[in-house]
């Protein structure tokens, strides 16, 4: 497998891999809150109708 073949997949695979990642972690998410979680599975949820 040439240089070039590699690096194209391991970026493909990083890039399938953070939408995926998007798509799961707004599971449950609607246009009226935002859910923001890290990698340790801490959600922040914000109320887009409360001012801050």
């Amino acid at each position: 497998m040439s240089i070039q073949k590699a690096t194209i997949i391991t970026i493909t695979s990083i890039l399938i891999f953070i939408l995926v990642t998007i798509g799961i972690s707004s599971v449950g998410a609607d246009e009226n809150c935002v859910i923001i979680q890290d990698g340790y599975c801490i959600s922040t949820h914000f109320n887009k109708h409360t001012p801050a």
